[in-house]
């Protein structure tokens, strides 16, 4: 549960910052040389890759734990 003014700013603040970031996205370029589309694709699935671990064991704690949604969300937190 999101309690305190600090942890409402920091949400919102990291929210404001990826949406700006996607609308601001230029390709990749080093030394006048642009990267093709297909390297920064292998590139982002190579971020993914590390970064779905996170939310899938959260999904899958949630899976394997017993009791209600409600009782394992505030057990895990």
């Amino acid at each position: 549960m999101i309690t305190s003014f600090t942890e409402i700013t920091c949400i919102i603040s990291f929210q404001i910052l990826f949406v700006l970031s996607i609308v601001a996205y230029e390709g990749l370029s080093l030394e006048g040389y642009v990267f093709p589309f297909w390297s920064e694709v292998v590139g982002w699935m190579v971020t993914g890759s590390s970064l779905i671990c996170i939310p899938a064991y959260m999904i899958y704690s949630f899976i394997v734990t017993p009791g209600s949604l409600q009782q394992v969300s505030r057990c895990n937190s």
